[in-house]
């Protein structure tokens, strides 16, 4: 190898080192520096290795390969190159990068148009005629044709897409009429209606058509298409014989006229024709001082007066009817001669709890008064007791004329052998008890109060609870007897006569001082065996006693044994004067003596034993619990021989005892007094009457009771007042509750202020409101009147005023908190703008009715509100010319340009209120015959107006000047002066006239002049002409109008033109 330098190592063999500056690798040699062919990331580094490849640094720039990546860079001795970026953003795209170049390979399905992904049948969002069709393209939108579509247009109908374009016929809007202009807006036909006509209630009419059915009404396109307007000027028959010179105005034939209306409903007013009016009082009326009465309607203060047009149409008529004299302490009040006239009588009853009134028909109402009874014909005031029986009482809100009961009231039934007396059903009732002593010599008597006195009878005594007559002897002692005067509660001692003493060993036994006392002797023989015994007679005898032997002389108790033999011993029984052998076999004997020889003497069992029991409380009852023994006599233990003892613990527990009501301290169960095995019977000593409570409410029936120690079954209430044993919630003396029941048994259901009540009031127009002047009632419930428990109702009559109404402007208090007309004023008068109406005023509330005080700005016209409607605001704003008030001052009159007879016109527009009006002032000038052509005058001053809306307006002329003689016209709507000539060649205007103003014969027929319909003639007077000359004059004046709302019109906002001419027209002839 080239790179390489062989050399010998001296042991015969060679080596071949690399010469410094390359690599051998692989068999190839590598100059320094030099890249790995295989592996751009390898080089040649001999510092490192001349025999392997060296690993370049990291990042160090490389080339994989690959032209898909770019940036390769080593890594670890790789070459790596991050993959060239190919995504489009498109969801629908498959992106790849293919030999150094990106691809987007539209998916299946799908459709990539605009930089957009859409799905296969989808439709453009901005076309609905074009689809994203994948077999047709999948990168542009395909057009569509023939489907149904929207061109957004809502004057066009039945889309369909053509070639990608949504396209729609128009809708026809023609209308068939020759008036209207058809067109489409928005998918509405719109019809105008074209120039020079008018469309009124589907008809057309062409320019100036009057309305068939009136003549004072045409067309005027100029002024509204859809409505007629005003025909104002045209000559028209209103139909009214009462008026003249008929002529259109405001949409009406009106005619000037004579009014013959008095103003009164009674009188049917006609015109004559010559302007004098008749007036003739209708049938069924009267005219009385001006005023109209109707038939039969009686005079105001007199009531036997009345119209009656039969008598008379024009004054008051007398009456002979019945009538009230308005006095009720009269009766068959008649009407006589005009006055009323009735038969006095009185109705005193001459009691003082009753106030008396007549009844005005010869009856009498006599009323007891409200805290008063009135009972059997006697007065007594409220609370007052039944004279003969307290448990009656005079209750007014309950009866004023019968009783009432007074349940519960202690009172006294006079039984003395009753206690607890109370009133029960207006009758005093007491639980009644017994007391008997069971003792004949005494009287048994009731106190009244539960308790008993017995008092002994006359002739008896009464000792130790028991009777004797007088005179009747002690059973116990002879020498005593009964004697009431002297002792009637013990024994009277006598003295004298025999007795017996009871002691044998006594003789001549006699009473003395209530003693038995006789004389003693001895009978005693000194043996003590022996019993030494008196046969009363002043004898004695001496026989053994019982339980001893006197053997051999000698005196030996029963049992003792013989000294000195055994099983030997007195036995009294066997032979008392004897010894007697005792023996096994023998039966022990209940005689003192071991029988049988064993060293026990009568033990328990012996023949003759008596039944011994214990007797822990030595009450001589033995116990029932420890079986008794037979015993021969009592022992310490056993030591009584009656048993029965049910409670040998207590000594007041035995058969003899008297059964009480009493109870074990500890246990507090009832004792058995008596061992009878019943514990605290019915009517032990002790007991209490409990009456019989079925339905447990304390209180019993007081006809049926057992004397018990403590409540037993329903026997269990100490209290007899029960009424109704079915109703636990019935006794006498008990409260009222609201509960529906009589709780007091006094016949009367939950009554008024009864426990629980709540306040009802009245509430008569049942608005839920109670009456607030009137005190309410504490009711268990509603009843008829009283029926709400919410007060405040300050006019329980009706049903719209109560707290809970809003305060309206109408003179009410209808909140009834005390203040009339006191709410929110945009409440109570609320100005309706729903038409789009301003206020342009004030509202407020006067009088109870809204008013609305229209503004009136200074530089502006006023406001008026002409429709007497404040709700909907001052509707109405006058010109700016017009002056406050009807009689307002020509003075103030805005002046025109003068008006010279060559025809010049002036036009002048306003609107009014019916309390306003405009003046107007302007000059008209007569022009001198030399100043005019041909030397005639054309003065014509003509007013009139133009239009006129719902002829509402009229106008006054006065001439030269404001007086009343310068009044030309008052009400008027068209008006004119001028020179009108009637000579013999009947010429118009002043040619051929004469300044000569003399006076002369009239000539048969003979021309003048006329102004304003034969009222003047021309000049300042009377002139008459000359043969084929006419008086002259100059007929220059000031002129003021006054324009003003028409009397009677409706009040509306109506507007006018008027026109003021001069030599313009024609003179009309007037």
């Amino acid at each position: 190898m080239d790179c390489t330098a062989p050399e010998c190592d001296g042991l015969g063999g060679c080596s071949t080192p690399v010469i410094p500056g390359y690599c051998a690798i692989d068999g190839v040699c590598y100059q320094e520096g030099a890249t790995d062919p295989a592996n751009s990331c390898q080089v040649c580094h001999p510092g490192f290795s001349q025999i392997s490849w060296a690993v370049k640094a990291n990042d160090a720039p490389c080339d994989d390969g690959d032209p898909c990546t770019t940036g390769d860079k080593c890594l670890s001795g790789q070459c790596v190159g991050p993959l060239a970026t190919c995504d489009d953003g498109l969801e629908c795209t498959t992106d790849f990068c293919d030999d150094g170049v990106c691809s987007y390979q539209v998916m299946t399905g799908w459709c990539a148009v605009n930089g957009a992904c859409w799905q296969d049948g989808q439709t453009s969002p901005n076309n609905s005629c074009q689809i994203c069709d994948t077999s047709q393209s999948v990168q542009h939108w395909t057009n569509l044709t023939g489907v149904s579509c929207d061109d957004n247009s809502a004057c066009t109908e039945n889309d369909v897409c053509v070639n990608g374009l949504c396209v729609g016929t128009e809708i026809d809007c023609d209308d068939n009429l020759v008036c209207t202009l058809d067109s489409c807006d928005n998918g509405q036909c719109i019809h105008t209606i074209a120039p020079g006509y008018c469309f009124i209630d589907g008809a057309c009419y062409t320019a100036n058509s009057t309305n068939p059915n009136n003549v004072c009404l045409k067309c005027n396109p100029t002024a509204a298409q859809r409505i007629w307007a005003f025909n104002s000027g045209a000559a028209c028959d209103d139909g009214n014989a009462c008026t003249k010179g008929d002529v259109c105005g405001l949409g009406n034939c009106v005619g000037q006229d004579y009014d013959c209306n008095d103003n009164k409903e009674c009188t049917i007013d006609s015109c004559n024709g010559d302007g004098s009016c008749t007036h003739e009082i209708a049938d069924g009326y009267c005219l009385i001082d001006g005023a109209c009465v109707a038939a039969f309607e009686p005079h105001a203060l007199l009531a036997c007066k009345a119209c009656l047009p039969s008598i008379s149409k024009t004054g008051w008529s007398d009456l002979t009817s019945p009538c009230d004299d308005g006095d009720a302490c009269t009766k068959n009040d008649v009407c006589q001669n005009g006055f009323c006239v009735g038969q006095p009588y009185t109705c005193d009853d001459q009691l003082d709890c009753t106030v008396d009134n007549c009844d005005g028909q010869g009856g009498c109402l006599n009323v007891t008064m409200n805290n008063s009874c009135l009972i059997e014909g006697v007065c007594y005031n409220a609370q007052t007791l039944n004279p003969a029986n307290h448990c009656l009482i005079c209750l007014p809100g309950m009866s004023q004329s019968t009783w009432q009961f007074n349940d519960g009231r202690p009172c006294d039934d006079n039984d003395l052998c009753t206690t607890s007396d109370k009133c029960f059903a207006g009758t005093c009732k007491g639980l009644p008890y017994e007391c008997n002593d069971g003792l004949v010599c005494t009287d048994d008597l009731c106190t009244g109060d539960g308790g008993c006195t017995y008092q002994r009878k006359s002739g008896y005594c009464l000792i130790d609870g028991e009777c004797f007559a007088d005179l009747a002897v002690n059973p116990g002692n002879s020498c005593q007897q009964c004697d009431s005067t002297t002792n009637p509660t013990g024994w009277f001692g006598i003295t004298g006569g025999s007795c017996n003493d009871g002691n044998a060993c006594t003789l001549d036994d006699t009473c003395v001082a209530g003693e038995c006392v006789g004389d003693l002797y001895p009978c005693d023989d000194g043996i003590e065996c022996t019993a030494n015994i008196c046969d009363g007679s002043g004898g004695c005898t001496f026989p053994l006693a019982s339980g001893w032997c006197r053997i051999n002389g000698v005196c030996w108790p029963a049992g003792y044994p013989e000294p000195g033999v055994d099983c030997s011993a007195c036995n009294p029984d066997v032979d008392p004067y004897s010894w007697t052998q005792l023996s096994s076999s023998v039966q022990e004997v209940c005689n003192g003596v071991d029988d049988d020889c064993d060293g026990i003497t009568d033990p328990e069992g012996s023949i003759g034993c008596t039944l011994y029991y214990v007797d822990f409380d030595n009450d001589g009852y033995g116990s029932m619990v420890v079986p008794p023994k037979c015993l021969c006599q009592a022992d310490a233990l056993y030591k009584t021989s009656v048993g029965g003892d049910c409670d040998d613990n207590n000594g007041n527990v035995n058969p003899g005892a008297t059964e009480i009501c009493d109870w074990d301290p500890i246990t507090n169960d009832p004792i058995d007094n008596n061992c009878d095995g019943i514990a605290n019977p019915e009517n032990t000593n002790g007991c209490e009457r409990f009456y019989l409570d079925v339905d447990g409410d304390g209180h019993g029936v007081p006809e049926h009771y057992k004397c018990l120690c403590e409540a037993t079954g329903n026997y269990r209430s100490l209290s007899p007042w029960d009424c109704d044993d079915n109703n636990p919630y019935a006794w006498i003396g008990n409260i009222e509750v609201c509960d529906g029941y009589d709780n007091t048994c006094d016949g009367i259901v939950d009554p008024e202020g009864s426990q629980g009540c709540k306040y009802y009031f009245k509430d008569e127009d049942n608005d839920g409101y109670g009456d607030d002047h009137q005190p309410g009632k504490c009711l268990c419930g509603p009843d008829d009147v009283y029926v709400t428990e919410t007060t405040g109702d300050c006019d329980d009559s009706n049903p719209n005023i109560n707290p809970s109404m809003p305060e309206l402007c109408n003179g009410l208090d209808d909140d009834c908190n005390g203040v009339i007309d006191d709410g929110v004023i945009e409440d109570m008068c609320p100005h309706d703008d729903g038409l789009g109406f301003e206020l342009h005023g004030t509202m407020s509330c006067s009088a109870g009715r809204c008013v609305v005080t229209c503004f009136a700005p200074e530089d502006q016209g006023a406001w008026f509100d002409t429709d007497n409607d404040p709700y909907n605001g001052c509707e109405c704003q006058a010109d700016i010319h017009s002056l406050e008030g009807l009689h307002s001052s020509g003075t103030s009159a805005r002046e025109l340009t003068p008006l010279e007879d060559k025809g010049d016109s002036i036009v002048v527009a306003g609107n009014l209120a019916d309390t306003e009006a405009d003046w107007w002032k302007v000059q008209a000038i007569d022009l001198t015959p030399l100043e005019e052509e041909n030397g005639c005058d054309n003065f014509n001053f003509k007013v009139r107006f133009l239009t006129n809306e719902d002829d509402s307006f009229r106008f006054q002329v006065y001439r030269g000047g404001l007086s009343e003689n310068n009044l030309m016209c008052a009400s008027a709507t068209t008006y004119e002066w001028a020179t009108n000539f009637a000579d013999y060649g009947s010429k118009l205007g002043e040619c051929d006239c004469s300044s000569y103003v003399g006076f002369h014969d009239a000539p048969e027929d003979y021309g003048r002049c006329v102004a304003d319909a034969g009222a003047y003639s021309c000049g300042s007077g009377l002139g008459i002409g000359q043969p084929n000359k006419n008086q002259c004059s100059d007929n220059t004046a000031d002129f003021y109008i006054k324009v003003f709302a028409k009397p009677g019109a409706s009040r509306s906002c109506p507007s006018y033109e008027l026109e003021f001419s001069n030599g313009k027209y024609d003179f009309s002839g007037l």
